[in-house]
């Protein structure tokens, strides 16, 4: 990677910023302001450790978008109707999370857009956390998503019915009886 000396400039000058801002992390600071100083071009990657590589393509984020209100629908009615969320039968139901293995980017943006202010997905924290559902789950939610867009044609709460579908919907049609 090559840093012109404009832009080698400006992060000097910010790595001086955040090193008085922040005490705790003023050394790594200062050793990030060394480098780009001297232009150790072999250690640029070093400057960008804290950036994930792999931006979440808008896709991914409207499907995590899609699925968290969904759930939200989902939680609403299953307070209306007084259903068990306890209950065996009702396990797809509960919202699971993602599997932080095979689905870390959208675990990471569900839990983003759970913890932005007055987020209506804060509901699904649990103890501060975004929940792992230790296995794949998009599968799952695309076809109980697909039921929902078919059912939620108004803006009516969901039914009993709606409920049982979106419920089948998230049993893998391999293992329906």
């Amino acid at each position: 990677m090559e840093l012109t000396k404009l832009e080698r400039l400006m992060l000097m000058q910010n790595f001086r910023i955040l090193a008085a801002l922040e005490p705790e992390e003023k050394e790594h600071y200062e050793r990030m302001e060394q480098i780009v100083t001297r232009g150790y071009e072999a250690l640029y990657d070093e400057l960008f450790t804290s950036i994930d590589p792999d931006a979440i393509p808008a896709e991914e984020s409207e499907f995590v978008y899609d699925v968290l209100d969904m759930y939200v629908a989902i939680h609403d009615a299953v307070e209306a109707h007084s259903i068990d969320l306890a209950a065996q039968e009702n396990f797809a139901l509960r919202f699971i999370g993602f599997d932080g293995n095979n689905e870390s980017r959208l675990l990471s943006f569900a839990g983003f857009a759970a913890r932005e202010e007055d987020s209506i997905y804060a509901m699904f924290l649990r103890n501060g956390r975004f929940p792992n559902s230790h296995g794949p789950t998009r599968a799952r939610y695309q076809r109980m998503l697909d039921e929902y867009g078919q059912r939620r044609t108004t803006g009516e709460a969901l039914s009993a019915d709606d409920l049982e579908a979106l419920r089948q919907a998230a049993v893998h049609p391999e293992n329906h009886r």
